[in-house]
């Protein structure tokens, strides 16, 4: 994946629900993640794997010049036969087609899931893997899991499904930590991080003030689970106009200086000032 694109939103669509893939690429998400997992039923795996294959295959075999949207694929658990299930045909897939753009890996709790995945996909070019941290086993494990390989280029927090196994509600607070440690993580191999989902549809507000939360704490994008949260993620994790205002006057008053030390309004301009102004601005590429 290129780096520079933005990912924000990655919206999850049912593999059970070809007919809505088309408007899932197309209602604006960064990323579209078709789900082979939890919006699935158990009886409609096996339709579900050859449907989303299908138009990966379709997707990869028709591409244009034109930008368009990641296309991610969640696996079932690789604990599971559906997993294993899932994994053998993306093998078979990536003989004669390219992979998805992202892998997404649910209930990671070791390395032990990327090996398997790198066993089996790694010798085909592109792929890349989206770990989602989803229980305390997982989270203690967490460095290593984004050390295992270079393949490793995002990580997610299923905050929902961590909530549960912890006995906590999904407050804020109660999550906190475990967000911190998602983003520390992260952060040694300054990959890619999205938060989960905001649950209540139409709680627009709701989904605005936990977005701009776990963007000031470092996360980069937010999963959906609606079109409609779309747009609001989009616009909450991209800089403001204050935000862009302060990281040019920081850039430009610091390539002026000829001190090499700089003061803007009482604030002291070194590396990490300067590292967070070009940071802000990259986000606008």
């Amino acid at each position: 994946m290129n780096s520079a694109n933005l990912m924000r939103s990655l919206l999850f669509v049912p593999g059970s629900s070809p007919e809505r893939f088309t408007k899932a690429e197309n209602c604006g998400a960064d990323i579209f993640c078709i789900d082979l997992e939890d919006s699935v039923a158990s009886g409609d795996k096996d339709q579900a794997r050859v449907a989303a294959l299908e138009f990966i295959i379709n997707r990869n075999l028709h591409k244009s010049g034109q930008a368009r949207p990641y296309c991610f694929l969640r696996i079932n658990g690789l604990t599971t036969a559906d997993g294993l299930k899932d994994l053998l045909a993306l093998a078979e897939l990536a003989d004669t087609h390219t992979l998805p753009d992202g892998l997404v890996l649910p209930m990671v709790n070791s390395t032990f899931e990327i090996r398997q995945v790198v066993n089996i996909l790694g010798r085909y070019p592109g792929l890349n893997i989206m770990p989602l941290i989803e229980n305390p086993e997982g989270l203690e494990n967490i460095r290593a899991i984004v050390r295992e390989s270079d393949c490793v280029s995002a990580i997610g927090f299923g905050f929902a499904d961590f909530a549960a196994t912890v006995g906590s509600d999904m407050s804020w607070d109660a999550l906190l930590s475990a967000r911190n440690g998602i983003i520390a993580a992260a952060s040694t191999r300054r990959i890619h991080c999205f938060d989960g989902p905001w649950f209540e549809i139409r709680d627009q507000d709701g989904l605005r003030e936990e977005a701009a939360k776990v963007s000031r704490l470092g996360f980069k994008g937010k999963m959906a689970i609606h079109p409609s949260q779309v747009p609001c993620i989009n616009e909450t994790f991209v800089p403001s106009v204050k935000e862009i205002a302060w990281a040019r006057e920081v850039i430009t008053v610091f390539n002026e200086s000829e001190s090499g030390v700089v003061s803007i309004n009482g604030m002291m301009v070194d590396k990490p000032v300067i590292d967070q102004a070009k940071r802000i601005l990259g986000q606008l590429q």
